[in-house]
């Protein structure tokens, strides 16, 4: 638990950074001796560059560093030098003296009076050295008289126990404030804050560091090391010392959206650019309209989405941001929001800098998105795969990795509707190979590999994986609803097979029930979990909720251009016109399936719709066996080839009760072969054969 003490906050400047200064100053006074000077060269290099990228070492730590620069192994004989300035620096003024006469050790004009031995070494102020010194030095100018007393107070014992000098006649030093009247010994604690005897300090520059890491991190891979409760714990502690920092409401905001809370996202969201809106100099304003429009989006509220980004592109144009421009267009056609001329007014674009990574990471992005618009629309595979290979070339040439995920994950689908499954796999262990990618691709990779074994009846595997992927990924997998419907769907299968062939596993339907008919916010996931409602019913031998169901998901599905999701319900709304006897009503709608998905090249759609028909024109009209069994032993590879175990039952039987009915005697063994294997896949997947309707024939 986070104390909840006063506080000191210090700018760039933070203790460990005086005394990387005071060794510089001594190195260039010649007061370390010649054979440490090149060790403590590259140590001081060292704690240069990652500075503001680590913690600040521990007083220990730092004397560890000293003693292994020195060939004895103890460094107190070179550090005498060093106690002894610290020692003299025993109040803020002294400190101000030494700031100030570090321009001493930079190359300056000639007129500059050097107040040293002409031995002394002189740095370039354009070296690593000289940079940092030239920073401190401003920094430490440009600072407040407080600021000064309270960065003293901080140094004070740090420093001095680095070096190991008693403490003990440390004076007292009056910053105005009682608080921190005496020097408190600090030590290192976590995500840059350290804890005194009486308070605790942070460096302003280390805080907004640690936002900005954060930020871009969840932004990037919706995830990062800090869990979100803990991490809301550290912003807690940070917004009530340090209220003025507006990045703490941005990494709210994402920190919001990893957790999928809205109300606390959209909040922060305007909190924060409340705080951008300070600053006139940097127009803030569309930057505010597209970041609502992304949040709108991401939970589903395309309407609310596109109304800030057509805003958002009006202010951008008034800014000539090129750059905020390129994010509306691409988002806009990422989320396909509906009733937005946004699409058709602005889709033809292009951005004046083409060669930068983020235009090349939207343009890749947006090819994508065409090419899922291609899949939808039904258009031809070359169109599509044509779309695709752009984008990857596009982002391959850019040197942009963060698609390539994406771009298999992609191509994985493709390959699946298209009908080939081990191309399909192929390209999903790609994804998995892939290091770089965001947390969305992630869960999507699993999510695919999930429903891939589930159609061959690997519920266990299947189960398993999306095990995997919640003890991987605790704190999303936990937020994310497609996840959890998913894993009671598939559970609800085991549970139905396992039922089925007798074992006994805890009832958890209710709950199952729950997240899989929670409606999700897209539409597309909206119909699905109607239909998946229908089913249900069906199987629950309720046909009049089922109609009205069906008939409620075929109206909604009408009004968008997702050709795949008509297929599956018109298929469906055949299968419910047989189960009504009404053979001629079947298969009009099997034929439309059929037709669309033939257009369309969705060779599992189009096998399904086959099946379906052959099995409503059999039942109406036993004379057209023949033609039947053509047309079945026309798509028995394209079947075999999906490794769908639903689609190979469902092939099987049909092929089985029409080979027998044609009465042929040798291939009556052969019926009953297939036949038996319907059953066996069938049995697997938990379903009883004794429900279809095509066996009453036999």
């Amino acid at each position: 638990m986070l104390p909840q003490r006063s506080i000191i906050r210090t700018r760039y400047l933070t203790p460990f950074k005086i005394l990387i200064l005071i060794l510089i100053d001594h190195f260039s006074r010649n007061l370390i001796p010649f054979e440490t000077g090149p060790k403590l060269i590259s140590l001081l290099l060292d704690y240069i560059q990652t500075c503001d990228t680590r913690q600040d070492p521990s007083p220990i730590e730092i004397v560890n560093d000293f003693n292994a620069i020195t060939e004895s192994g103890n460094s107190q004989e070179w550090l005498e030098p060093l106690q002894t300035s610290i020692k003299e620096m025993n109040n803020p003024d002294k400190l101000f003296q030494f700031m100030y006469s570090l321009i001493d050790t930079l190359e300056e004009k000639e007129q500059i009076v050097r107040s040293w031995e002409p031995e002394a070494m002189i740095m370039d102020k354009s070296s690593i050295l000289g940079f940092f010194v030239r920073r401190c030095r401003l920094e430490f100018l440009n600072a407040s008289i407080l600021q000064r007393n309270e960065l003293f107070t901080v140094f004070q014992q740090y420093a001095m126990t680095a070096t190991g000098i008693n403490t003990n006649d440390v004076m007292d030093i009056d910053t105005m404030d009682n608080t921190f009247k005496r020097p408190y010994i600090t030590h290192k604690t976590s995500k840059h804050k350290h804890e005194t005897n009486g308070g605790w300090w942070i460096s302003e520059h280390y805080v907004d560091k640690f936002l900005t890491t954060e930020a871009e991190r969840i932004e990037q891979t919706r995830t990062c090391d800090i869990s979100p409760q803990a991490l809301d714990k550290y912003l807690n502690f940070l917004q009530t010392y340090a209220p003025d920092l507006g990045k703490i409401h941005q990494v709210r905001f994402v920190n919001y959206i990893r957790t999928s809370e809205y109300e606390g996202a959209v909040a922060n969201l305007h909190r924060f650019f409340d705080y951008c809106l300070l600053y006139r100099e940097t127009p803030m304003y569309h930057y505010a309209l597209l970041n609502l429009g992304i949040l709108e989006a991401k939970f589903g509220h395309v309407r609310r989405a596109a109304a800030a980004f057509e805003e958002a592109l009006n202010v951008a144009r008034e800014n000539q941001d090129d750059n905020c421009l390129d994010e509306v267009v691409s988002w806009n056609l990422h989320m396909k929001s509906i009733g937005s001329t946004l699409l058709q007014n602005f889709k033809h674009r292009v951005s004046t800098d083409q060669n930068g990574p983020n235009a090349i990471y939207l343009e890749s992005m947006t090819k994508l998105t065409y090419a899922r618009d291609m899949i939808r629309r039904g258009d031809s595979p070359i169109s599509v795969f044509e779309m695709v290979n752009k984008s990857a070339v596009q982002s391959s040439i850019g040197n942009v990795k963060y698609t390539a995920r994406t771009s298999y994950l992609f191509k994985s689908c493709i390959w699946d509707i298209y009908g080939f499954r081990a191309l399909s796999e192929a390209y999903l262990d790609a994804a998995k190979t892939t290091e770089e990618g965001t947390q969305e691709d992630t869960e999507e990779l699993y999510l695919l590999a999930a429903k891939m074994r589930a159609s061959m009846g690997e519920f266990d595997n299947a189960l398993q994986i999306l095990e995997d992927y919640g003890n991987t990924y605790p704190d999303q997998s936990r937020m994310s609803l497609v996840w959890k419907q998913l894993q009671c769907q598939i559970r609800h299968q085991k549970q139905r097979q396992c039922e089925f062939i007798g074992e006994q596993l805890p009832e958890t339907q209710d709950q199952q029930d729950l997240w899989r008919f929670t409606h999700p916010s897209m539409p597309e996931d909206h119909i699905a979990a109607l239909h998946e409602l229908a089913l249900v019913h069906a199987r629950r031998d309720c046909p009049e909720q089922y109609g009205v169901i069906l008939d409620q998901c075929y109206a909604s599905v009408q009004r968008t251009d997702n050709l795949p999701q008509i297929i599956t319900l018109s298929i469906e709304k055949g299968r419910y016109h047989m189960e009504k006897q009404d053979f001629q009503g079947a298969q009009e709608w099997l034929i439309q399936a059929l037709n669309t998905a033939k257009r369309i090249r969705d060779i599992p759609q189009y096998c399904a719709a086959t099946i379906q028909l052959c099995e409503a024109c059999f039942m109406a009209d036993r004379s057209t066996a023949p033609n039947i069994m053509s047309m079945l032993d026309t798509i028995m590879p394209k079947v075999l080839t999906l490794r769908s175990l639903q689609l190979q039952s469902d092939l099987f039987l049909v092929y089985g009760v029409v080979l027998r009915w044609c009465g042929e005697q040798t291939a009556d063994s052969t019926a009953s072969t297939y036949i038996e294997k319907a059953t066996a896949g069938y049995k697997q997947l938990g379903i009883d054969v004794n429900d279809k309707n095509i066996l009453s024939l036999i």
